[in-house]
């Protein structure tokens, strides 16, 4: 899951975390105040990335 800005409260992510959902904040990507094109094309190849390796 990814929070942006908005989002990304570290109660909030704490509480995720805790939850074992798989949090990134656009803080900890190194994205903040970017456009948020390049956000989520960085973000949906790091998932594909992920789900390759998951069907291996």
């Amino acid at each position: 899951m990814l929070l942006d800005e908005d989002s990304q409260a570290k109660y909030l992510v704490n509480l995720l975390q805790a939850a074992e959902h798989d949090v990134v904040t656009v803080n900890a990507a190194d994205l903040t105040n970017r456009p948020e094109s390049v956000v989520l094309d960085r973000h949906s190849k790091k998932l594909a990335a992920k789900l390759a390796i998951a069907l291996l």
